[in-house]
């Protein structure tokens, strides 16, 4: 327990002692652990600190500050990043204003025009705000960019509306005809799905979206991979996807052939809008690159190659249990040329299409 300080031996007449006065010196300069008990108001000008120990926390009841201009309160660890509670100017930390609501600002913002704000009806407002990687959600609305955004928790799982799918970055197709990396899984033990969209948004290029589903399994050189190809738009900027192993550094790379582009007859590189969606399942780890794309090498395997089909699909394989009902062209390409024994399977003998047996 601390000590007290104590009036003990002072009176009229008395002798005054050393430790009479050493007492408060001592209390004051933290030289020994005394309670201090004040009433009334305490004036103070400059740092303020108020430290616990390894037992005992560092405490503040009520706290009040009145300096308009640049109060706040500093609720800091040793080593650790800080808190600033303030108001009016105030370059950084929060501030409660008398509406309830809880600003936030960050980057040198004045938290009277804040980057996010917390009402008590459970409303937060958001401008250029990260939130972090864990959140309790009941029913909470985001605005951000004029944009309002729902989330919902139901039964467990989040629902949300409102929502749009925003690209990550931007990539350049050199203007020569080539196979072009894409993505990579960064070594061989890195494997998993993901989904890369590829869009040209109008202006020189016209409208067009490519979305590539990719998976890749174990190994630095696996022997199973699958693609999924989808075209939205009828125009041949990008032709092909493939999936190849470079056996000079035991990479996977997803690459994408662009023929070369003349625009007025006037080669030009082919930009793309990149959205990278790693929600295929399980993901570890894959990288879609920025930039201008690099070609292929002539140490890469060809594990897996499928063409683009303009406003269609294209997939390895595909299983149908009942019918098939098209008005237009089936196309099949890479048919066996020998039976393959397994019955239903179509190959060709010749220019015959049969069935297996």
């Amino acid at each position: 327990m601390a000590n007290q300080l104590s009036k003990t031996g002072i009176g009229t007449t008395e002798t005054i002692e050393a430790w009479h006065v050493t007492q408060s010196i001592d209390a004051f300069k933290a030289t020994e652990a005394y309670d201090l008990f004040t009433s009334g108001s305490i004036g103070h000008t400059g740092q303020f600190s108020v430290t616990g120990t390894n037992t005992e926390l560092g405490k503040l009841g009520n706290f009040e500050s009145s300096y308009s201009s640049t109060n706040y309160i500093r609720i800091k660890r040793t080593g650790e990043e800080h808190l600033d509670l303030g108001a009016s100017s105030a370059a950084y930390g929060g501030w409660i204003g008398s509406s309830g609501k809880l600003n936030f600002s960050v980057n040198g913002d004045s938290i009277t025009s804040p980057a996010a704000t917390i009402a008590t009806n459970g409303t937060f407002t958001v401008n250029g705000f990260i939130v972090g990687d864990t959140a309790a959600i009941g029913t909470s609305t985001i605005t951000s960019v004029g944009r309002t955004t729902t989330f919902q928790n139901v039964g467990g799982y989040i629902s949300s509306q409102g929502f749009d799918s925003r690209t990550t970055h931007t990539v350049t197709v050199p203007n020569a005809p080539n196979w072009y990396r894409i993505l990579k899984w960064d070594g061989g033990s890195n494997r998993g799905g993901g989904v890369v969209k590829l869009s040209t948004t109008g202006g020189k290029f016209a409208p067009a979206t490519w979305v590539i589903k990719c998976f890749k399994t174990y190994g630095a050189d696996p022997s199973k991979h699958t693609l999924k190809l989808e075209q939205y738009g009828n125009t041949d900027y990008i032709t092909d996807a493939r999936i190849v192993t470079d056996s000079s550094d035991d990479i996977t790379y997803l690459e994408i052939y662009s023929p070369q582009i003349s625009i007025g007859g006037i080669p030009t590189d082919l930009l793309l809008s990149v959205y990278d969606d790693k929600l295929l399942g399980y993901n570890d780890y894959t990288e879609v690159f920025t930039g201008t794309l690099n070609t292929t090498t002539g140490t890469s395997a060809i594990k897996l190659e499928l063409p683009f089909i303009e406003d269609g699909t294209s997939v390895e394989s595909l299983h149908v249990s009942s019918s098939v009902i098209t008005s237009g062209m089936v196309s099949f390409t890479n048919l066996p040329t020998s039976d393959p024994g397994v019955p239903g399977r179509l190959y060709r003998s010749g220019d015959d299409v049969k069935i297996s047996t």
